[in-house]
């Protein structure tokens, strides 16, 4: 099962003419405007993550999505093999960028790798079935 399963407006996205062009651009687009999330010509939510690098699906539940006494945390681990860096990515297996955890390090899935739709990787480690609901 490839990446493309399911991910047809990030693969349109790193497809359109050529990936290197269209991360230079969303990158200025990102640092020129002073806001973290911008919305692409292909509909899909792009943002600058803590490593400062490009993340698409990467938000933190809305606060008047949370009980207020609830704290959320984003992975910071994320992103090493990043779509947006590395668009041959997306044409190997999901499963080749699973991890299992270590002492050092928790489990990781290609959402959390690959830096495409991280909320869900967000999801897992707050153990929140509504945490991606809550953030868009």
């Amino acid at each position: 099962l490839g990446l493309s399963h399911g991910l047809s407006a990030a693969e349109t996205c790193l497809d359109a003419g050529g990936s290197q062009n269209l991360v230079q651009t969303a990158v200025r687009a990102l640092k020129g405007t002073g806001s973290d999330i911008q919305r692409n010509q292909t509909g899909v939510d792009v943002s600058i993550d803590v490593n400062g690098r490009l993340c698409s699906l990467c938000g933190m539940p809305l606060p008047e999505r949370t009980d207020r006494s609830r704290r959320y945390v984003q992975r910071s681990d994320c992103g090493n093999q990043s779509l947006f860096e590395h668009p041959e990515n997306k044409k190997k297996p999901l499963v080749q960028f699973t991890r299992a955890a270590n002492g050092n390090q928790p489990e990781t899935s290609a959402w959390c790798e690959l830096n495409s739709q991280k909320v869900c990787a967000d999801t897992l480690y707050n153990k929140d079935v509504l945490y991606q609901a809550k953030s868009i």
